[in-house]
């Protein structure tokens, strides 16, 4: 949550919305991430004009740290995936975790393979993976 000064209060807390997951990985951000934390990907974007956008990337602030840390481990223990892969490995919401792989690749953690493999819906998706930087981060026990 935002505080009235525009800051999160949790930032740099131990991640608490992955139950038995925070031990050993350090959720605040990296000297390069804070300086994209004003902006996206280093925050949840929003969209629109009327305000709930804001409002729902404002809420998912302090959770999209320790999903990212999710879905950087749900691929590095499937090794390739597509984004609906992901999510139903993680068992989280697709609403949870498919901007938190977006915000991945917008930062360099996560890459497309080149492939694409058919959803349950028929249509094609990219298959992601880590990227080098996203493995290295990932095995410093670093979190997004």
């Amino acid at each position: 949550m935002i505080n009235e000064k525009g800051a999160n209060p949790k930032a740099g807390a131990p991640c608490d919305c992955l139950p038995g997951e925070r031990k050993g990985f350090d959720t605040r951000f990296t000297r390069d991430a804070q300086r994209q934390a004003s902006r996206y990907p280093g925050t949840p974007g929003a969209k629109g004009q009327d305000g709930t956008s804001q409002d729902a990337a404002a809420a998912m602030a302090t959770r999209a740290p320790c999903l990212r840390l999710l879905a950087m481990r749900t691929l590095a223990r499937l090794g390739e995936a597509t984004t609906l892969e992901a999510v139903t490995a993680a068992k989280v919401p697709r609403e949870a975790l498919q901007p938190r792989l977006s915000e991945l690749r917008a930062m360099g953690l996560v890459e497309a393979t080149g492939a694409r493999r058919q959803n349950p819906s028929g249509k094609w998706a990219a298959v992601l993976r880590l990227s080098a930087e996203g493995r290295d981060m990932l095995g410093q026990g670093v979190a997004p």
